[in-house]
């Protein structure tokens, strides 16, 4: 969409507010009509501008009803519905390096922003990949995905001790890209 069309919605409001701003004003006969006229023009924006979108959605309405059953796969992402299908009512999932933990219905853990790691600083005081792993699981956590991408954050060591190690954290899935990874974490 080009951004004169973008712009279009508020011409419409301008168009309000210049027709409330001329009511006030008038007070001749002649004049009295022309904030309808005013309030005409906005609407005629207004649909206008509307129009793309609504054409736009109708098209992504029918993709999703043409999907049928497939859309769950439209909507999840791979990892999720592996964590929906693969994991128990009960589990909570730590996130690292992704924080999109939407349409999972287990309780999750994520950073809120990609740059700056709230979990990477709770992490850091401890000197073990033991340590990590007793932390986590005392916080019930009973899986971590893991995205593969580089936010620029220092993992604290013995959190990639953990990961690394198949005895205490096996992986359990990874997406066919390498991507990303569930590890399982053991119950205390």
């Amino acid at each position: 969409m080009t951004r004169a069309l973008r712009c279009l919605p508020l011409l419409a409001l301008l168009a309000l507010a210049a027709a409330a701003a001329v009511g006030e004003r008038s007070h001749a006969d002649g004049w009295r009509r022309l904030p309808q006229a005013f309030a005409l023009a906005a609407s005629a924006l207004v649909v206008v501008a509307a129009a793309p979108l609504a054409l736009e959605a109708g098209r992504h309405l029918q993709a999703r009803r043409q999907a049928g059953p497939h859309l769950q796969e439209l909507l999840a992402p791979a990892q999720i519905r592996f964590l929906e299908a693969s994991t128990p009512a009960d589990a909570k999932v730590l996130f690292l390096n992704n924080n999109r933990v939407y349409p999972l219905t287990r309780e999750a853990v994520a950073d809120t922003t990609f740059e700056a790691s709230q979990i990477a600083e709770w992490l850091r005081p401890l000197r073990s990949a033991a340590e990590v792993d007793e932390t986590l699981r005392r916080e019930r956590f009973t899986h971590v995905l893991w995205e593969r991408v580089d936010w620029g954050i220092d993992w604290p060591r013995p959190l990639l001790d953990l990961l690394a190690d198949p005895h205490s954290a096996p992986r359990v899935w990874e997406s066919p890209d390498g991507r990303f990874t569930v590890y399982a974490l053991a119950p205390l």
